[in-house]
C-alpha cells in the first residue's frame, strides 16, 4: 500500500490558515537516538526564509517503518536513480513546506502538486505496520 499524497487545493480546504513556502532539505540521513530507546528517526533539516532551519521529521519514531518513509520521500520529491543512490549523496533537495501557526506540518514537491502531512504519514505508517 503506497502513501496517498495530497494536493494544494485539498490542503487549503483542510486548513484555513496554512502557508506554503519554498525551501530545501539540506541533507537526508538516518539517526538512532540512544536516550529515547534507540529509536530510528530521520535527520532532514529544512532551510527556509533564507536562514531558518527546522527538522520536521525529526524525533518521530520511524524504527519499524524507516524504509517506507524514505521510499515515500523519494516518490514525493522525485529523488532516485535507476542504479540506486546513497542517502549521503542527497544534498540541497528543493521542496515546499506547509506551515500552520509557525510550525512545519508538511512537505511537498517544489513544482508538482503533491504534498504529505506529518500526521497523515504517521497514521499511514501505523496502518502499514499492522
Amino acid at each position: 500500500m503506497d502513501f496517498s499524497f495530497i494536493k494544494e487545493d485539498d490542503l487549503k480546504k483542510r486548513f484555513a490558515k496554512i502557508t506554503i513556502k519554498n525551501a530545501y532539505i539540506k541533507h537526508l540521513d538516518i539517526e538512532v537516538i540512544g536516550h529515547y530507546g534507540n529509536i530510528v528517526t530521520l535527520d532532514a533539516p529544512v532551510l527556509f526564509d533564507g536562514n531558518k532551519f527546522s527538522n520536521p521529521l525529526g524525533l518521530i519514531n520511524f524504527t519499524r517503518g524507516c524504509g517506507n518513509v524514505i521510499r515515500t520521500l523519494f516518490y514525493l520529491l522525485d529523488i532516485g536513480r535507476e542504479d540506486g543512490c546513497k542517502l549521503s549523496d542527497l544534498k540541497d533537495i528543493p521542496c515546499r513546506i506547509v506551515m500552520l501557526n509557525c510550525e512545519i506540518v508538511g512537505i511537498g514537491h517544489l513544482i508538482s502538486d503533491r504534498f504529505l502531512l506529518k500526521k497523515d504519514l504517521i497514521n499511514w505508517l501505523n496502518e502499514v505496520e499492522k
